[in-house]
């Protein structure tokens, strides 16, 4: 099975910038991406479960559906 395309668009940066993102109170240290900027939201990683155990064996969907359970569930 191949892998997905990518969706994302990457470009150059443009000249005289920095391409990595910098923290909001100016550290020199990577920001934090939010969720919806992820790799797994993205496509470019597989979706893992909401406590980070392996992949499931069932594939990236089943992943996705117990990581988008709603907190009360515990």
């Amino acid at each position: 099975m191949g892998r997905k395309p990518r969706r994302r668009v990457t470009t150059t940066p443009p000249p005289g910038s920095d391409p990595a993102p910098q923290s909001a109170d100016g550290r020199r240290e990577p920001a934090v991406l939010a969720g919806e900027d992820s790799p797994s939201a993205w496509g470019d990683t597989d979706v893992r479960y909401a406590d980070d155990r392996a992949a499931s064996p069932r594939g990236p969907n089943d992943d996705r559906l117990r990581a988008d359970k709603p907190p009360h569930y515990g």
